[in-house]
């Protein structure tokens, strides 16, 4: 498999990848979302729609990375761009499908974008999610979805994965608290994944979009 698009994109939502030379060495294009206000965690519709418009715009299509995972929202905006049926791989410590707090079921956030998608967008039509812990599971009501936890003691496969895609188009979104704190740190709750364990999956999606928690960057020389 190949990327539709080409290219980088990086969102400055919070000065995340402003240091990091080694990232903008490539060649790259920048969004500037510093200025925007009622974005953060939770996503209001002017500014929602902000954000929908300067993607738009953006010519670098192929990986996008967001910045704080406070912003991982944005990947519904993402999926949207997709014009065939899909399936979503997402690797994070949650689900992202909250939606038990009544202000999530009018604006769009971090812990609920998944949700969103599943009810917007006819052309997702699987999701895979692949390491939140037993206490970071909600309820799911859609049989489109897989949820695989992740300890210490269990890694899911790659056959087992695949065998639950019936799509052409893979769509990958990565949420760096899935991995141990002894990788990285996050301003979340984290997960048991191993480094080697996300970089060993091989390269799945035709799309890809990376959502580090916080400002650290480990994970983003793939």
């Amino acid at each position: 498999m190949s990327l539709l698009y080409s290219g980088l994109t990086f969102l400055n939502f919070d000065d995340t990848y402003l240091l990091q030379n080694k990232l903008h060495s490539y060649s790259h294009e920048d969004i500037d979302f510093s200025h925007l206000e009622h974005a953060n965690l939770y996503c209001e519709t002017p500014a929602l729609k902000r954000i929908k418009r300067e993607l738009y715009r953006r010519k670098q299509r192929g990986i996008t990375f967001i910045g704080s995972g406070n912003y991982h929202y944005v990947s519904y905006l993402l999926l949207k761009e997709i014009d065939e049926p899909f399936s979503l791989i997402l690797f994070d410590h949650h689900t992202d499908m909250n939606l038990k707090e009544e202000n999530e079921h009018t604006l769009i956030s971090c812990g609920s974008w998944v949700s969103f998608a599943l009810q917007n967008n006819p052309k997702l039509k699987k999701v895979i999610i692949i390491g939140p812990s037993s206490l970071t599971i909600h309820s799911n009501d859609y049989s489109c979805v897989e949820v695989f936890p992740i300890d210490t003691t269990y890694e899911v496969s790659t056959h087992t994965i695949l065998s639950h895609i019936h799509t052409d188009t893979i769509y990958v979104s990565i949420d760096k608290d899935v991995l141990d704190s002894k990788v990285t740190i996050t301003n979340w709750d984290q997960g048991h994944m191993k480094l080697s364990t996300l970089v060993n999956y091989p390269p799945l999606s035709i799309s890809y979009e990376l959502t580090p928690s916080g400002g650290f960057s480990v994970h983003r020389y793939f």
